[in-house]
């Protein structure tokens, strides 16, 4: 069967659930389990946090800003700054062999991250040749076969951009830092440049680290996990310019058409970085005006941009399970101001990260009452429903605007009293991408709203079919018999309706594109 299963499941009805029987399964004996089982022994909350960190690798609320949560290089600077300590008591040869030993001996504790797996192949391999170039692709095909799956992750990637680099003789410094910029924006949807510039410093500062949090967990002593943190605060501040964005949108092939115009330049790499920043500051890698309904699982938050960030409007934020999906993704379109917040109703699966939001974002102006009229820089917004009683489902802003010449409808939760409301108050209401009220729930989108509003498009922000069985049957058969197309965030991902010029698109994070008529 090549189809959608659960799809065509819904549609003719049929719903169907997976039990398992939980067994209790034994913990393996390893380094790493010892190590978690004397950390949590230690009465001091914080010290537990610092350690699992620095030592683990598990994060936690009081590094969620700190540098070691952004670039996780605690094992690696272990490394180097053993190797920095070998270097004033050692011979090369010796030193070479102990720091074969030692990253074996941590990769064995740590189950052999790709970060230490690619050194402890490179130091293999250094003793057999000395050609840069075959230690590097050797070291590299090997870790790609061995461990597919981290091929995309800044584990390898960062590790194997140095490599690379390495093995090049002109400009190394300057292409270490082009692509570490590109990386980082590719892979953390921000760029700090001071991380790059300082790496080798703070790559063996983290080591340090790590040693200290190892003699705090053996002597119970508090004060080495204070000094880790406050090093990790130090850190942080020195490296606190950073700029938000992500080079993979729509103006990359612009930015590498002038990126090429310029290939035989002198200054190529300076040229090629002091564009790449220019693009991530001014949003030219996502220059087009944009709407997202954000993939939130059981909730609602849709993006509504304008070309180059002259204005970003938020309607609804998902629940607080999501918030960091969201942030994320505004940290990837290079947003760091909100002008306006709509929140359509208190329901926590819409307002979740209402704070949230607030606080990591310049909101200009948060609207959670009914209005008439709300207008921007560039875009207006009209609230359409007037009930204000008790049920926040009713009570719902029904929120429509207009993008190149596509009307948008967003009904929040409101229920069929609401729509008959409005196509009650606005008779020709037409709309041409529609989102379908309360996930699907079958107690919305009735049939009269339907025909009234007649949609192009239609879509459903929902969860796990299992949990929530949105959207309804009676909603799909609805929507089938008169022809209204439809997609769920569950399947689709982030569903995005991009303005270029005449013409609209709808692209999926799933892969699908079509264009939108208006």
């Amino acid at each position: 069967y090549g189809g959608d299963f659960s799809r065509t499941c819904r549609r003719k009805g049929i719903y169907f659930t997976v039990t398992a029987e939980p067994k209790m399964k034994k913990t393996p004996f390893s380094v790493r389990y010892m190590i978690q089982k004397k950390i949590e022994k230690i009465p001091d909350a914080d010290t537990q946090k610092t350690l699992n960190k620095v030592l683990l690798g598990i994060s936690s609320d009081l590094f969620e800003e700190g540098f070691l949560a952004d670039s996780g290089i605690a094992l690696s600077g272990l490394l180097s700054f053993l190797n920095m300590i070998l270097r004033q008591v050692l011979y090369p040869k010796e030193r070479k062999v102990t720091m074969i030993i030692l990253t074996g001996l941590l990769g064995a504790v740590y189950r052999f991250p790709a970060a230490i797996l690619i050194r402890f192949v490179s130091d293999v391999l250094s003793c057999l040749t000395e050609e840069r170039e075959v230690i590097c692709g050797i070291t590299l095909i090997f870790v790609m076969l061995v461990m597919p799956s981290s091929c995309f992750t800044a584990s390898f990637l960062m590790p194997a951009l140095f490599r690379i680099i390495s093995c090049s003789h002109r400009h190394q410094k300057v292409r270490r830092f082009l692509f570490s910029c590109i990386l980082q924006s590719m892979l953390f949807s921000e760029c700090v440049p001071v991380h790059i510039l300082l790496f080798p410093f703070l790559n063996r500062i983290s080591g340090l680290m790590w040693l200290l949090g190892f003699v705090s967990m053996i002597t119970g002593m508090k004060t080495p996990a204070v000094f880790i943190m406050s090093l990790d605060r130090l850190m942080s501040a020195m490296t606190g310019i950073s700029f938000s964005g992500n080079m993979l949108g729509a103006g990359l092939p612009f930015f590498l058409l002038l990126v090429y115009s310029r290939r035989n330049s002198e200054h190529f790499h300076l040229y090629t970085a002091f564009l790449f920043y220019l693009f991530l500051v001014t949003g030219l890698f996502h220059p087009f005006a944009e709407v997202t309904f954000i993939n939130v699982g059981q909730g609602d938050s849709i993006l509504v941009r304008m070309p180059l960030n002259r204005e970003n409007i938020l309607i609804d934020t998902g629940k607080p399970s999501a918030g960091r999906y969201v942030t994320s993704l505004l940290d990837a379109k290079g947003i760091t101001r909100i002008g306006t917040l709509f929140i359509t109703h208190s329901d926590s699966d819409h307002s979740g990260n209402k704070e949230l939001i607030e606080d990591q974002y310049s909101v200009g102006e948060t609207v959670t009452e009914h209005f008439a009229c709300q207008q921007g820089k560039y875009i207006g917004f009209l609230d359409l429903n007037t009930i204000e009683n008790e049920d926040e489902n009713q009570s719902s802003l029904v929120i429509c605007f207009c993008l190149n010449r596509l009307v948008f409808l967003m009904t929040g939760d409101a229920d069929e009293v609401t729509e008959r409301a409005v196509i009650r108050d606005y008779p020709g209401l037409r709309a041409h991408i529609l989102k379908l009220s309360h996930h699907g729930s079958a107690t919305s989108s009735c049939g009269k709203f339907l025909d009234t509003v007649c949609p192009d498009t239609a879509v459903i922000s929902c969860g796990d079919e299992r949990i929530y069985h949105h959207p309804s049957e009676e909603v799909v058969q609805r929507l089938l018999s008169r022809h209204i197309p439809y997609f769920l965030t569950r399947e689709e991902g982030d569903i995005t309706f991009l303005a270029l010029g005449p013409l609209n698109f709808m692209v999926t994070a799933s892969g699908k594109i079509a264009i939108i008529g208006s």
